[in-house]
């Protein structure tokens, strides 16, 4: 595989992600968190995230599964 392929596979698959809706964006994004974190779990048990990373989502996981989603809806859709 080369670079151009590479390349071109990236952006079609940034391109078919911003093409579905909220809610699907989060379920993805949620499948590579956790996907990620139990491969860096084995490897990297210290946090893998930057401290303001780690207090947003401390602040996001206050509030109520509803609020959450909203939260979480309002980043993605900018």
């Amino acid at each position: 595989m080369t670079a151009t392929n590479v390349r071109l596979q990236f952006e079609q698959t940034v391109q078919a992600f911003e093409a579905v809706d909220v809610d699907c964006k989060i379920a993805v994004l949620w499948q590579i968190y956790d996907a990620l974190g139990q491969a860096f779990a084995a490897i990297a048990p210290v946090a893998l995230f930057s401290q303001a990373v780690q207090q947003l989502l401390s602040q996001i996981q206050q509030v109520d599964r509803d609020d959450q989603a909203a939260i979480l809806r309002d980043i993605l859709s900018g």
